[in-house]
């Protein structure tokens, strides 16, 4: 009897051992894929931020027109008066400036974070060097 106990303790230990070694395994693979998970949500934030910023940079371009034909009409005629239009562009360039330091900040990713790949639009410097 206490042979098939002492066989049974060590068929038991063997099973045991082999189950915390799949654990051992399983915690790297659950580690290595939730790095993984991390990575491409990350990447997500990144595009999504790409995405604000073109909407952004389309708000400014479309400012900066307004601002432009105003200053040509103004240099038209023969009364610069129109303080309503100067207050109203003031406000959208200070709601702007607000919104392009809120996408800086927030544009602040890990350098892994960023693909530099074909499909990511030019970066500032590459566009300043052209």
């Amino acid at each position: 009897m206490d042979v098939v106990i002492s066989l049974l303790g060590s068929v038991a230990i063997e099973a045991c051992c082999l189950f915390c070694f799949s654990i051992g395994r399983d915690r790297k693979a659950l580690k290595e894929e939730t790095e993984a998970l991390v990575e491409l949500r990350d990447k997500a934030k990144v595009k999504e931020w790409l995405g604000e910023v073109e909407k952004f940079l389309v708000e400014v371009k479309s400012l900066e027109t307004s601002i432009k034909g105003y200053e040509r009409r103004q240099n038209q005629s023969r009364c610069s008066l129109h303080c309503s239009q100067r207050c109203k562009f003031s406000k959208e360039v200070g709601m702007l400036l607000k919104d392009v330091r809120r996408l800086t900040f927030a544009g602040s990713f890990s350098t892994g974070m960023v693909n530099h790949g074909p499909s990511a639009p030019p970066s500032t410097e590459d566009q300043a060097t052209a």
